[in-house]
């Protein structure tokens, strides 16, 4: 059944109709949708179950067959990435770690960062990409996605624990994180960070590697956002 993320429809009692163009455009061109065939809407911390019955340009109607309310996320994960050298990385990153299940995915500019910023349409990008990634994997709330071009350390002083990931420091232990719910990770740049932000970090993060080799980022930031839900 297809899942699709949206706030964008009206119901009356049972029955909802639905008018957002992505939505309508992809149930009845793409997937060729036929009344009584069903779909998924997630709203917030609630999904429905929708039969559809009405197919038109502007709108697709349906009655909604179940609702499942899904609890606030009481595990929180956020993962601070160094703008990666080519912007196809970070669609491939925002992509994976959304499938992951990370809250909130936070790309910053680091020292040795080639690519300063992000351009407003490959944002765009990013996010419609984490939009179909959270539909295809069922999630039950959407990532944040946001681009820093200047960092501060609020940024890591609200969190339970902010983990560095960097060769030479310890294994990981995921018991060592056990009650913590609200968790950050940092993933440097290709080139490693400077001495200067090592130095930097050292008294407001605890530092952990992700093995003895030497990983793409890309890799590193998928291996480390996973240890820190475990």
């Amino acid at each position: 059944m297809q899942l699709f993320f949206s706030g964008q429809y009206s119901r009356s009692e049972d029955h909802i109709t639905i008018t957002e163009e992505r939505i309508i455009h992809q149930c009845s061109r793409v997937l060729r949708m036929q009344p009584g065939d069903q779909i998924q809407i997630q709203d917030n911390n609630q999904r429905h179950t929708i039969v559809l019955d009405g197919f038109s340009k502007k709108a697709l109607t349906g009655k909604i067959r179940d609702t499942i309310r899904y609890p606030q996320e009481t595990k929180i994960t956020t993962l601070f990435i160094a703008i990666p050298n080519r912007r196809d990385k970070a669609e491939l990153i925002a992509q994976k770690l959304t499938e992951i299940g990370v809250s909130h995915i936070i790309f910053r500019q680091a020292s040795r960062s080639v690519l300063k910023s992000v351009p407003h349409k490959k944002q765009e990008r990013i996010h419609h990409i984490a939009l179909e990634a959270s539909e295809q994997s069922f999630r039950t709330t959407l990532p944040t996605i946001t681009f820093l071009e200047k960092w501060d350390e609020k940024y890591i002083l609200g969190h339970d624990v902010s983990i560095l990931f960097y060769q030479g420091g310890s294994t990981f232990d995921s018991g060592s994180t056990e009650g913590m719910n609200n968790r950050s990770g940092i993933i440097g740049p290709e080139g490693g960070f400077t001495p200067q932000e090592l130095e930097y970090f050292s008294p407001i993060t605890t530092v952990h590697t992700l093995g003895s080799s030497i990983l793409r980022m890309e890799t590193a930031a998928m291996i480390g956002s996973r240890l820190l839900q475990q």
